[in-house]
Parts: structure tokens; sequence; C-alpha cells
């Protein structure tokens, strides 16, 4: 469980309450994360060392990012960046997420329908 620590106090993960400690409906997140979910590619959902659960996610653009792990970031747009002259058939990123989700012993899932 993650927990975030600020200036009120101490707040676990499911709190109504933001990182910045400011009060927010947790309905209007969801939405949100919704809606920005569908502006990625897909994410690779793996677990740390640690044996927590954490998310690589490659968005539209060909970046990666890892929330959980930042430490990743580099890595994996480093190693992993999809190309848009590939010249293959498959979809921009599908190949590179994977990639990754073998190298990561995870699972892909992807944001958008194949066509």
């Amino acid at each position: 469980m993650d927990l975030t620590f600020c200036q009120t106090g101490l707040l676990t993960s499911g709190s109504p309450f933001s990182r910045g400690c400011e009060h927010h409906d947790p309905a209007a997140s969801a939405r949100l994360r919704h809606e920005r979910r569908k502006q990625d590619i897909g994410v690779v959902v793996f677990l740390t060392h640690k044996k927590e659960q954490a998310e690589a996610i490659l968005d539209m653009e060909g970046v990666w990012r890892c929330p959980e792990l930042p430490v990743l970031d580099r890595v994996l747009n480093a190693l992993h960046a999809p190309r848009r002259d590939a010249g293959d058939d498959v979809p921009f990123g599908l190949a590179e997420l994977l990639r990754v989700a073998s190298w990561l012993k995870g699972v892909a899932k992807v944001s958008q329908p194949l066509l």
C-alpha cells in the first residue's frame, strides 16, 4: 500500500485527498484517469522487486513512463522507444509494448483497438 505524507497527516492511497493534500472528488479523478488512459497505446503491468504491482505506460507519442518506478523511464525510453518508420504492419508501439511485457515478466494491456 502506498502512503502519502503531507502537512495535514498521513494519507492512504484510497483517501479522497491528492498528493498535494487538497480535497478532490474520487469519481472525478477516476474519470480523468480513464480519459488519460484512452490517450495511451497501452500499459505493462508487472511486479517490482518488492512484489508490488507497477505499471509502465506507453503514450501515443511513444514515450514510456513508470509512475511507481521513475528510474525505469529513462531505461525504457532508451531501449524500447517505438519508431514510426519501422516499416512493418504492426500498429505503432505494439511490438515494443509486448517486448517490454516480456522483459519485465508482466502483462501487456492495449488501450486502443487493434486495426
